[in-house]
């Protein structure tokens, strides 16, 4: 259920502070932040009482993730892996900085349980795996027609 109001979320992670708004964070249904906020709800707590405990200890665990300190919900995790998160999580896009791994990108669409995300970054690691497949191939491709050309020349 998405509020109504665009109620702006402090989130901490790692020792650094991100803010963005309930509606964003709620975008993506099954996500960590979903069930974070969703958590936070009367309903959500008495349907929580009401799983079996498997169940019950399952969501448990998904919501050891994060902590809550007054308004401020914390994440022990890497600030700069959380930024493309959070820009995906606005946009529906991934866009990422040089200092980002894509690795390390997809750990976190793992953890947050962003498989939209998790596809995205995949398709980015296999393009420029891609890329520099055709760059060395090109580069071999040309030195051995070189020194194919070079060892005629040289007899």
């Amino acid at each position: 259920m998405v509020p109504k109001k665009k109620t702006w979320i402090t989130l901490n992670v790692g020792g650094k502070t991100f803010m963005s708004t309930t509606s964003t964070l709620m975008s993506k249904p099954n996500s960590v932040f979903s069930l974070m906020l969703e958590s936070e709800e009367p309903s959500a707590q008495e349907a929580f009482q009401a799983l079996d405990e498997v169940e019950r200890e399952k969501l448990q665990q998904k919501m050891n993730k994060w902590g809550v300190k007054g308004e401020e919900y914390r994440f022990d995790r890497d600030p700069v892996y959380f930024q493309p998160v959070l820009n995906y999580l606005r946009t529906n896009k991934l866009f990422y900085s040089n200092n980002c791994s894509l690795q390390g990108l997809l750990e976190e669409a793992k953890f947050y349980e962003l498989p939209e995300l998790e596809r995205l970054v995949q398709k980015e690691i296999t393009k420029l795996r891609t890329q520099e497949s055709s760059k060395s191939g090109s580069v071999l491709g040309q030195s051995a027609v070189t020194s194919r050309f070079s060892s005629y020349f040289d007899e």
